[in-house]
């Protein structure tokens, strides 16, 4: 044991960390209601605009309602909820997606006495919207629904059908004329017993789809893909055939690579488990393990951009279940190290990427109830790693901020010597918190931070730094 952990506590030991861009915490529901994040795709986002869909319920025996709400602002400021249905009946699985100024939902809806597959449609980043559209008329039910926009007028919608009690079967549908026709329902899957738990991406032509299958007695990995916008579907594809089970796929793509991440069950516990292909899901790698094996790790949801690959999960290393983040800037080839995002009891966290700008959102218990937090990185800047020396601090420490004074950038440093929440807020002359550069969890080492004071004037600043009962405040002088 020891020799497995030595190399990791030299390397930890041995570097300083710069903090990323993550922005605090932000409560977007606030309600007597619990608010339910129910898949991977209840967010997306074009340009400065950000859409999430949800479902709202008064408790698990009476019906919910599907609630939407938006930022046109990359996430500083949000819009108030609208109601696209009410309480009369169920709706479950929400999912969205947005391709310049045209949002799509879909959703499973139970007002015709069946779940059945529904969709809405804005074509002005959701200032108006069209009416429900009903995909499909079926005596099965129309479940775990998915969906992947790839232009304005290019849409493709997944689902899972209950064709009997022990026989789920994966269909699909596309519109090709932005939401107003919609092609006939196909079948995808006929294999005995259960496929389930869709995902889907698409860029371009090609529409790739992830889902759990239970044909040879566990449940495994598939994974199909069409190379001509949905018209036709390649062979199934079995990408973890195991003697465990397999849950919770979800799938992104960007250029050639393609990425799908899912949760097994092995030893007690689940994993976040990784693969990919960087060939259009012809050919694919060999699976990692992006969680520790001795913490349940659960929920993942996966996007990417350029190089990029952005995780997020929930895990109980503390007891509860807390989000976390990782990031790979090197299409999954390898990982930065675990963010904690929550310290609180948390889960079902949805990502999403825009441009360099990342986003996620989850379910949060920190205020008693059931509401949906959000997080923004307006840079996507991963963790900056420097080596410098090889000494764990034994002690708190704030130094001054270089330069000071200073135009328009200056640098923090600090260092804590044990895990701990930080906090570093930026003040003006009269007392007011005016900026927050670090709100989370941080393991002991030296980090760094930078103030980007454009939009401030001239004049003295504070900037006070706080990590578990230690505070300390300093000084600091803009002058432009």
């Amino acid at each position: 044991m020891l020799k497995l952990t030595a190399p990791f506590i030299f390397l930890f030991l041995s570097t300083v960390v710069s903090v990323s861009q993550w922005q605090p915490d932000l409560r977007l529901t606030s309600d007597v209601t619990s608010s339910d994040l129910s898949s991977s795709w209840n967010i997306a986002s074009s340009g400065s605009y950000i859409h999430i869909v949800w479902e709202d319920f008064e408790s698990i025996f009476l019906n919910n309602k599907l609630l939407y709400k938006r930022s046109s602002d990359g996430g500083i400021t949000w819009n108030s909820n609208i109601e696209f249905t009410t309480r009369t009946w169920q709706i479950h699985y929400p999912a969205i997606a947005c391709v310049g100024s045209d949002v799509h939902i879909v959703w499973s809806d139970y007002r015709d006495n069946n779940y059945e597959i529904y969709y809405k449609h804005s074509s002005n980043n959701g200032t108006s919207w069209g009416p429900d559209t009903r995909l499909t008329n079926n005596t099965f039910s129309g479940l775990n629904v998915s969906i992947a926009a790839v232009s304005p007028s290019g849409i493709h919608v997944v689902w899972s059908e209950a064709h009997d009690a022990n026989n789920y079967e994966l269909h699909y549908t596309r519109s090709t004329d932005g939401g107003l026709n919609w092609q006939n329902e196909v079948r995808l899957t006929n294999a005995p017993d259960r496929s389930q738990s869709p995902s889907i991406a698409a860029l371009g032509l090609s529409v790739y789809i992830v889902w759990v299958d239970k044909r040879n007695g566990t449940e495994d990995i598939y994974f199909k893909l069409s190379s001509d916008a949905g018209l036709n579907w390649s062979n199934d594809m079995e990408l973890r055939n195991d003697t465990v089970n397999c849950f919770d796929p979800a799938i992104a793509v960007s250029g050639a690579n393609v990425y799908v991440t899912w949760n097994n069950f092995r030893n007690d516990d689940f994993r976040v488990i990784f693969n990919r292909s960087t060939n259009g899901g012809m050919n694919w790698g060999t699976e990692t393990n992006i969680t520790s094996d001795t913490v349940s790790s659960s929920g993942p949801s996966i996007t990417a951009s350029d190089s990029s690959v952005h995780l997020v999960w929930h895990n109980s290393l503390a007891g509860h279940s807390e989000v976390h983040y990782k990031l790979s800037t090197n299409i999954g080839s390898s990982w930065l190290p675990d963010m904690r995002f929550t310290t609180n009891s948390s889960l079902n966290a949805s990502v999403n990427v825009s441009g360099s700008a990342v986003y996620t959102i989850w379910e949060d218990f920190r205020d008693g109830n059931r509401e949906i937090y959000y997080k923004r990185n307006p840079t996507g800047s991963p963790l900056g790693v420097e080596i410098v020396n090889s000494v764990l601090p034994t002690s708190y420490l704030l130094k001054q901020n270089y330069p000071n004074p200073f135009n328009p950038v200056t640098n923090i440093n600090f260092s804590i010597p044990k895990a701990e929440f930080v906090n570093i807020s930026v003040f003006d002359i009269l007392g007011r918190k005016i900026n927050s550069l670090v709100d989370e969890w941080l393991n002991a080492g030296v980090y760094e931070t930078d103030w980007d004071a454009s939009a401030f004037p001239s004049g003295v600043y504070y900037y006070k730094f706080t990590a578990g009962d230690f505070s300390e405040t300093r000084k600091m002088i803009l002058i432009k």
